[in-house]
């Protein structure tokens, strides 16, 4: 990956280079030959004006002045005796060639409308060549300083990328293989935090799904468990003492079924945030069916369960998620408490109050009664912790009231 956008850098550079250079010495070539005749010019031009005269103007080494009459010989300065081709030719104005590697200028001296002379002005084409050659070597000195510019450049962003990507290749690996610890670290690169976020974010969403799941399964075992052994002690006991009328275990069971896919259906939605049915509060409704599911258990232990409500409850509240409580809590009471087990219901400023208490008194720490898999819980540790999570899903609360005699209270808000 590092090389990849190393050699992407550095291939933009070279092409970038190659592209402004190519053209731009093809500019520097024909400007120094330009300015080559254009100062060979002037030089023919300051001759003339000081000729005749009795020295020649001086000029650099590389230049060479001669001035040639009209028949053309040579009359002064250091070039060919007789006048080549170039310099023959200027008989009006002024003219420029290349004879045998020479730049040529040559101006007439013309008096009385008649060419007396032509001035020769003449410098090696090697000279300018020369120079052309310097100022490309100039400019590929700074196209290699670009290059040499854009590799530590490359490098250092070829640097900066990756070692975000890594990061963010190591946490995909560790959200697959299950881990969904990450946290986004920035890198200063705005895209690729982003796409750290963005995976950190999943990686929070599928812990919660996963984590649902798991309480889910953990939950439904739970809640399951008292529906299942009803049934199969009814079917049991059917076999080995059959009544007269066999339809009353298929209804037993029916019932227990009924039982079975609310709990599921209930659990299912409060895991998935799905919206339940919330209707004013029946209070007989729900009376009649914490009996059908508890009295005959109660009554064989010897506890009876009494009712008593405070006014007319009319709150809107899921009756699945309430029975679901009541079933846990009264599910506890008749297994650590003892004595008669009260079911209380009231209405409380737009909220629904409902306490289940037994005669029994609560030794353990009160702050850890609602820790999902307790280890000093008598069970599995999940009831207490069900019950609380299926409250505050509703937008309620259940705590422990009073530890002497042990009541848990339920506030369930009006959601209308």
């Amino acid at each position: 990956m590092r090389r990849r956008i190393l050699l992407a850098i550095v291939g933009v550079t070279i092409l970038a280079t190659i592209v402004l250079t190519v053209p731009l010495g093809i500019i520097v070539a024909h400007r120094e030959n330009d300015d080559a005749f254009r100062e060979l010019d002037r030089i023919a031009e300051r001759t003339a004006a000081g000729w005749p005269g009795t020295r020649l103007p001086k000029v650099e080494k590389s230049v060479h002045i001669t001035v040639y009459d009209s028949d053309g010989d040579r009359v002064a300065g250091t070039g060919p005796a007789r006048a080549d081709r170039v310099t023959a030719g200027a008989s009006v104005v002024t003219v420029d060639g290349t004879v045998n590697g020479v730049r040529i200028v040559a101006r007439p001296i013309v008096a009385d409308d008649k060419r007396t002379g032509v001035i020769r002005v003449s410098e090696s084409v090697a000279e300018s060549r020369a120079r052309i050659r310097r100022d490309l070597m100039i400019l590929a000195a700074i196209d290699l300083a670009a290059v040499a510019v854009a590799v530590a450049v490359g490098w250092i962003v070829a640097t900066r990328l990756v070692r975000p990507l890594r990061v963010i290749r190591d946490d995909a690996v560790r959200l697959g293989n299950g881990d969904f610890s990450i946290h986004p670290r920035p890198s200063g690169v705005g895209e690729l935090d982003e796409t750290a976020e963005a995976l950190a974010e999943t990686a929070q969403r599928l812990d919660s799904a996963m984590t649902r799941e798991r309480q889910f399964s953990a939950n439904a075992s739970h809640q399951l468990r008292t529906p299942i052994t009803a049934m199969r002690l009814a079917i049991e006991s059917e076999m080995i003492t059959p009544r007269a009328d066999s339809t009353q275990v298929l209804e037993e069971s029916l019932n227990e079924l009924d039982r079975l896919e609310s709990t599921i259906g209930t659990l299912l939605a409060v895991a998935r945030d799905q919206p339940l049915r919330r209707e004013p509060i029946d209070v007989a409704s729900i009376v009649a069916g914490v009996r059908a599911r508890w009295n005959a258990t109660l009554v064989s232990a010897g506890r009876p369960l009494r009712v008593a409500t405070g006014g007319h409850p009319s709150t809107h509240v899921s009756a699945d998620v309430l029975n679901q409580i009541l079933d846990v809590l009264i599910g506890n009471a008749a297994t650590h408490g003892r004595g008669e087990v009260t079911l209380t219901f009231e209405d409380d400023a737009s909220n629904l109050l409902v306490e289940v208490s037994d005669e029994g008194t609560l030794a353990r720490n009160p702050s850890e009664l609602f820790v999902r898999r307790d280890p000093a819980a008598g069970g599995n540790g999940v009831g207490l912790a069900l019950a609380r999570s299926l409250a505050e899903a509703e937008g309620g609360r259940l705590m422990l009231a009073r530890s002497a005699p042990t009541t848990f209270r339920i506030v369930l808000p009006d959601l209308r």
